[in-house]
């Protein structure tokens, strides 16, 4: 019986650790954010995370252990029951982690000792359910205490998350004083600002190339865009010799942008468009809206906005700012502007407007809407005081962000890496870039849904299923979560059931791809599919 009570103890002690570093990881991934891990459990895969098989299994072996309470020799099959469950656990999380896939938050402080305070709590309040008896307890509490923490675990790593929550906000508040006081230090520092729904990394990497051409620059690396990465981006990386800092400013509510203005104080602000990307975290449209121009609000007076011309909600913000504003568009004569616009596989060509000057430009980078981006980098360049020549110089080096919008060529097949990031604007310029640039080929797309839509997330993706249909011969619904609207909107654009296919396991995905023969295009579009992209590179 001791040697059983050993196995029990090693077994739920190895699930309970793998649990810690999966429920960690989670909450580190959605920035210890509660309105971030609701959104998560609001899709299926999300509540898959914390109710599942094992779960079910447990719940269900509690009833019994509360049946065998009265009938004791159900006792025996209860504990063997619990035995199987937890090893099963313990099994899977070795192989997850020998095969390289365990999910592990990255080892910063706080994940450290959220996962430590979980365990401790965890332990510490078991053994003492146990009054002490570790080696002999009585087996009844011994599995009632085993499966309670183990279907309480959850529970016990969110309530250090928010124990954390005071001390947190203490920490933040003396890196944003940090920050602030080296920004005064460093007045002569231009300081741009990038905010809105979509195109902030790729305008922010733009920018970095051009102005390279002239000034020491520094940009947030990667996707760094919170209070925090900001602020320890000030902080740690600005040095003397730099003129000029580019921050991507990110925000999924109201006063997050304003929080980073007020210590980085920028000096210019690009708002480079509006949809309803994380309006499920915003509450509406109307406050995404405000939550974005927040950026434009911090301006001094002898700043400068500039907004996305073509973007309708960009145009309403713009009206009666009062701060020098520029306006540009692919669409239409604005500040800046561009046309006779030719998008090919690997470049693009256009004649650029600043006021009565032309160029004509030629960039390696993909898709007609990255010109926007393109068009927003000239106006701040030319504020810097860069020369038209040299911009276009700097325009000439451009190349696409890591896993967006990549195009990757191998042999019949042309690949599309668009996985950084995802929004219903840059889809469907994908979709249009796809069919202009690869017309005699099969186009395919693989698209899991886009999370933190809210209320309206049926309606977008009703559209984005429609859209995909129009553009697209084949349709892969890799997510299980959205994939009745999406295959709703597909059929009212006009695509087949024989087109269209709900496959969230990636040998199943790539066993499709590789079966539909002839020339093809493949659009992965956002995560989840990377396995699969690799394998095809």
């Amino acid at each position: 019986m001791a040697r059983f009570v050993v196995f029990l103890y090693i077994i739920w002690i190895i699930r309970t650790c793998h649990h810690v570093l999966l429920y960690t990881y989670l909450w580190q991934l959605k920035e210890y954010r509660m309105d971030r891990m609701m959104d998560l459990w609001s899709t299926y895969k999300g509540r898959g995370y914390f109710i599942n098989l094992y779960t079910g299994v447990q719940i269900l072996l509690l009833l019994f252990l509360w049946v065998a309470r009265y009938e004791e020799r159900l006792l025996p099959y209860v504990g063997w029951g619990v035995a199987i469950v937890f090893l099963a656990e313990s099994m899977q999380a070795m192989l997850t982690f020998l095969g390289r896939k365990l999910k592990r938050p990255k080892p910063t402080m706080k994940a450290i000792l959220i996962m430590f305070l979980t365990l401790a709590v965890t332990l510490t309040a078991s053994f003492f359910f146990l009054q002490g008896e570790i080696i002999s307890p009585d087996y009844y509490r011994l599995l009632l205490v085993l499966l309670a923490f183990s279907l309480l675990l959850s529970d016990i790593n969110a309530l250090m998350v928010f124990v954390f929550l005071p001390l947190t906000t203490r920490a933040k508040k003396k890196i944003y004083d940090l920050a602030f006081k080296k920004r005064i230090a460093r007045k002569d520092l231009k300081v741009v600002g990038i905010t809105g729904s979509f195109g902030k990394t790729t305008t922010k990497e733009f920018l970095n190339t051009i102005l390279s051409e002239k000034f020491k620059v520094l940009a947030t690396e990667g996707n760094v865009n919170t209070e925090i990465g900001v602020a320890q981006t000030l902080i740690k990386k600005v040095k003397d010799d730099h003129e000029v800092l580019v921050l991507e400013m990110g925000a999924y509510r109201k006063g997050e942008i304003r929080t980073i203005c007020e210590f980085v104080r920028p000096d210019i602000g690009i708002l480079t468009g509006i949809n309803e990307q994380h309006v499920g975290l915003f509450g509406s449209l109307e406050r995404t809206m405000e939550a974005k121009f927040e950026l434009i609000e911090s301006l001094p007076s002898t700043g400068l906005a500039v907004f996305n011309g073509d973007n309708e909600y960009c145009l309403q913000l713009a009206q009666g700012v009062q701060t020098p504003k520029e306006l540009y568009s692919i669409e239409e004569p604005m500040d800046i502007w561009a046309d006779k616009i030719e998008v090919r596989k690997d470049e693009v060509r256009f004649d650029l407007h600043v006021g009565d000057e032309v160029r004509s430009v030629r960039s390696h980078i993909t898709g007609r809407h990255n010109i926007q981006n393109v068009l927003a980098c000239v106006s701040v360049a030319l504020e810097l005081g860069m020369t038209l020549d040299e911009v276009v110089a700097g325009v000439k080096k451009l190349s696409m962000p890591t896993k967006t919008m990549q195009v990757f060529q191998k042999g019949d097949y042309v690949l599309i890496d668009d996985t950084y990031n995802t929004n219903t604007d840059g889809i469907k310029s994908l979709l249009q870039f796809m069919h202009e640039g690869y017309k005699d080929y099969k186009k395919i797309v693989v698209f899991p849904g886009i999370l933190e839509l809210g209320k309206h997330s049926q309606e977008i993706h009703m559209t984005m299923g429609t859209e995909i249909a129009k553009r697209a011969d084949y349709f892969i619904i890799s997510h299980t979560d959205f994939a009745k609207p999406l295959m709703r909107g597909a059929r009212l654009g006009g695509m087949d059931a024989d087109q269209m296919f709900i496959l969230n396991n990636p040998v199943q995905v790539l066993g499709k791809i590789s079966g539909i023969k002839g020339k093809k295009v493949v659009l992965f579009e956002s995560r989840g599919m990377e396995a699969v992209l690799k394998k095809l590179q």
